[in-house]
């Protein structure tokens, strides 16, 4: 298993890469189709993970639509088959699977394998399926993640249990209440602006389409609306968004946060690109009304106590301080404020790290680990940034009036040698300013 993954890790460092020229269409395919081969023995996981050095994140999508669909088709391998869905699923994981763009199209394959299915049974014949079906189940579910450990091949090569087989999962699916429709056979609208029709390009029959319920025009719109500001939010994560996509994606938070399209791991990277669109993020992940808003807000309270003593950092939580709208905190519902709640559970754990991550890069420039610009920035800019919370009453301007306020007096007595902490440091001894 060793050597099989030295190889293909070799491979994918050799595949077509957007160095200099944008790989053609044909070249793409080809390296999807050589690393599906390759990977038949290997954890899903790992395979997804070799997909992702294919292309850069921002054009993942595309390289989707052009090799990972086609793959889906009948008659190709059910080990690639397996694989292909397992990437699909993973690229926009850990986020729920109703944000998925491509979770309308598994659904459709589901329905069609599962109807296949039931036909061999009444026919008195082996279902082939049954491993290929119990994969798009687990996906569709929620529980993609259970499948990353195991390879296709070993997917195949063990039966499935009686109560998972395909005509069981069928009458699973009927009651289970998904969080998604099938486009009944409408276009689509991509990224890029482009319009594929997903399910006929599945060769997913019409009867099946008929069947199921049609969306309404506003529905469409409203569910192309939230796919294009889901793309751009994750894209949030990776650059700088222009002015034209906040644009776009601001009026529409409010859809983005129930259930939240983020994860904890999004919010750090997505303030540090964007600090103008994770103000109102925030803020509308703060107050959402969803049923795991407690779980939400811990959340947003971990992230944020974990950012670096950055400008862009100050911006964001002065912002939130600032905030006056209204939001129920935890479990018990106490009516506050956004800014109050910022101020009660993160602040003062905020301030902490901010020194804590100063001390340690002042021994790095000791070191000779890191340049000296960065810690006496990040002196300058904390004195500062605490000194317009003493402005705006936010904070007390003299100690002790908390724990907080004499971590900081010690903080700056240690760096008096910097005018911004010789000046905080008056400040919070003699109480004015």
């Amino acid at each position: 298993m060793q050597t099989a993954g030295y190889h293909i890790t070799n491979q994918v460092s050799q595949l077509p890469a957007p160095q200099s020229q944008q790989p053609s269409v044909e070249a793409i395919r080809a390296s999807v189709a050589q690393l599906l081969f390759q990977a038949r023995n290997l954890p899903c996981s790992k395979a997804a993970q070799a997909f992702t050095q294919l292309l850069p994140c921002i054009s993942r999508f595309q390289l989707a639509l052009d090799a990972l669909l086609p793959s889906l088709d009948e008659g190709n391998e059910t080990a690639d088959r397996i694989l292909s869905c397992y990437i699909l699923y993973s690229m926009y994981a850990p986020h729920p699977i109703s944000i998925n763009p491509f979770a309308t199209v598994l659904h459709a394959i589901f329905v069609r394998e599962t109807n296949k299915a039931l036909e061999m049974e009444r026919d008195g014949s082996l279902t082939e399926n049954d491993q290929f079906v119990y994969v798009l189940w687990k996906i569709l579910k929620g529980d993609g993640r259970d499948i990353g450990p195991f390879s296709p091949q070993h997917i195949l090569k063990h039966p499935i249990p009686t109560e998972l087989r395909a005509v069981v999962l069928v009458k699973d699916a009927n009651t289970r209440s998904w969080q998604f429709n099938l486009y009944a056979g409408e276009d689509l609208a991509t990224e890029d602006g482009s319009i594929t029709n997903l399910a006929n390009g599945l060769g997913v029959s019409s009867a099946e389409l008929t069947s199921r319920p049609k969306i309404t025009p506003d529905e469409d719109r409203e569910m192309v609306e939230t796919s294009r500001g889901t793309s751009l939010l994750l894209a949030a994560r990776e650059r700088v968004l222009s002015l034209s996509e906040q644009r776009v994606l601001k009026p529409i938070f409010s859809k983005l946060v129930n259930p939240p399209v983020v994860a904890f791991q999004d919010i750090l990277p997505i303030i540090t690109k964007n600090p103008s669109i994770a103000t109102p993020l925030l803020i509308s992940l703060l107050t959402s009304p969803s049923p795991s808003s407690f779980h939400v807000q811990s959340m947003c309270f971990d992230a944020l106590i974990r950012l670096p003593p950055t400008l862009n950092s100050f911006d964001v939580i002065g912002s939130l301080l600032r905030d006056k709208t209204p939001m129920t905190l935890g479990t018990t519902g106490v009516p506050t404020t956004v800014g109050e709640a910022i101020k009660l559970e993160t602040l003062g754990y905020f301030l902490h790290e901010c020194i804590s991550w100063l001390d340690t890069a002042e021994i790095e420039e000791r070191q000779g680990l890191v340049s000296e610009d960065i810690f006496a920035k990040g002196v300058q800019n904390l004195c500062r940034f605490y000194y317009s919370l003493i402005k705006l009453s936010i904070l007390g301007p003299a100690a002790p009036d908390g724990i907080d306020t004499i971590e900081m007096v010690h903080f700056t007595l240690r760096n008096s040698r910097f005018e911004d902490a010789t000046a905080l440091y008056r400040i919070l001894v003699t109480g004015s300013f």
